[in-house]
């Protein structure tokens, strides 16, 4: 009996199961390592079957394996590697095999590769990538996409090797750096296609803070690689992974929309890398003009259909600003700009900087709460003049679904805006159940957005 078991687990492993349904089934192998084992092998394929979607996803693990190391491998032919196979839900793991083994096991639709995180944002150890390439290529049954899965930076408390000899032990260098070298490299051997984990687990950062890593470089076991799954559902399937049904019991509805929003709009971004308006800082051309450079407002980046640019003095950011500083093209000056953006008639240029309001934290919402009706619950102000838009909108149904208890007012009502000094339109209030602001702002900066989502997430959170 226990040899009839194991003879119906071979045959799982190498043999598509019958029972799957008629529809197209997308494969996927990962060359990879522990960072894939991150990213694909729990969460992805329940993501893609709660949408619709099935997947075969193939995972090639050597833990801490580069990509020097993947292309030694292959003229080699060391049986170095574990290759993980999840079939119609149910992951199945064969140890010491080959990576043509691995190749050519299946009939991929999509192979992706990766570096070893250490290395992950050093450009000199990308230099047999363009032969691993060209290996899978001739090794695999038929053409397939290739995709480059970009990890993500180190926590900023981490002690793994690399952190400090190729970015400072600074989160924000890596993560610029994995961003540059990942578009410079992939550029140099035509692979269009990138999967943002590095962008996506960042995003998450921004609201869930830095506790998306188990170790300081391995994601966390529930959100952390959660996180990651989405961004790859997404770009896999090409469908938005917002609204998803699908997520881990030990993480709450509201963690998993974080998650979701995070990996779709790293992923929209990767899409879309010509989206104006985008900011001139320090020589580099931005998508989003950081909070610690004073700023034109341009709301959700949108104005009439046309490209709007705005250039900035130069400015030193801090690391928190560096987060949101990602930059698409390098440019000299602001000819390339005006080049980059068309003709003159269809592109603004308009030059910063520009002063917005701040209202100081902490102090006494100066109106009673109990004439709203709310008092004990968290609550939202946005002052604003006018209708809202479409992505402001969109924005305040996010705070409800982060929080989904606060209380929502959107008011232009005089008596708020004289009392409390407001000066820009919208400002954006967060006042805590016992009626003191824990976060105000005035614009709709994606920094800005962020710092109230934290603020809220946490409070909804914890009180």
């Amino acid at each position: 009996m226990r040899n009839m078991k194991s003879v119906i687990t071979v045959l799982l492993f190498f043999v598509c199961v019958v029972s799957l349904p008629a529809q197209k089934v997308l494969k996927v192998l990962a060359i990879g390592n522990s960072f894939s084992v991150d990213a694909i092998e729990q969460n992805l394929y329940e993501l893609a079957h709660a949408q619709g979607d099935s997947l075969v996803i193939g995972n090639a693990y050597i833990g801490g394996c580069t990509i020097d190391r993947h292309w030694e491998n292959t003229y080699n032919g060391k049986t170095d590697y574990s290759y993980r196979k999840v079939v119609g839900g149910v992951k199945i793991t064969k140890n010491k095999v080959t990576l043509k083994e691995i190749i050519q096991d299946d009939e991929w639709d999509v192979i992706t590769v990766q570096q070893a995180s250490p290395y992950s944002g050093y450009p000199p150890s990308f230099s047999h990538l363009s032969e691993l390439m060209n290996y899978v290529k001739t090794t695999a049954h038929k053409p397939f996409r290739f995709a480059y899965h970009e990890t993500w930076a180190f926590s900023k408390e981490s002690t793994r090797i690399g952190f400090k000899e190729y970015y400072q032990n600074r989160q924000f260098v890596m993560y610029q750096s994995i961003l540059n070298t990942v578009y410079s490299e992939t550029h140099k051997v035509d692979i269009s296609d990138i999967i943002p984990c590095a962008v996506s687990i960042q995003r998450a950062r921004a609201i869930l803070g830095d506790s998306l890593t188990r170790d300081g470089f391995h994601l966390e076991k529930a959100y952390g690689r959660y996180v990651a799954a989405c961004t790859w559902c997404e770009y896999l399937t090409g469908k938005s992974v917002l609204g998803n049904p699908y997520h881990p019991e030990s993480i709450t509805p509201q963690m998993a929309y974080v998650a979701q929003k995070s990996a779709h709009e790293a992923s929209e971004m990767q899409k879309a890398q010509d989206i104006t308006p985008v900011y001139y800082i320090n020589g580099d051309f931005y998508k989003e003009c950081p909070q610690s450079v004073e700023y034109q407002l341009m709301q959700c980046h949108k104005a009439g259909g046309k490209k709007i640019m705005t250039i900035n003095t130069p400015a030193e950011l801090p690391d928190a600003d560096r987060f949101y500083a990602i930059p698409e093209f390098k440019v000299k000056d602001a000819a390339l700009l005006k080049q980059l953006a068309g003709t003159e008639d269809n592109a603004k240029i308009v030059k910063g900087p520009a002063a917005f309001n701040q209202i100081t934290n902490s102090k006494e919402f100066p109106f009673s709460l109990d004439d709203a009706g709310i008092k004990g619950k968290p609550s939202v102000f946005v002052l604003k003049k006018g209708r809202l838009s479409e992505c402001e909108t969109a924005e305040l149904e996010m705070w409800k679904k982060i929080c989904p208890q606060a209380e929502i007012n959107v008011t232009s009502a005089k008596t708020y805006i004289k009392q409390l000094n407001i000066k820009e339109f919208p400002t954006m209030i967060l006042v805590d159940k016992d009626g003191k602001i824990r976060q105000s702002f005035a614009g709709t900066t994606r920094q800005k957005c962020d710092q109230m989502l934290k603020e809220l997430f946490h409070m909804c959170r914890y009180e």
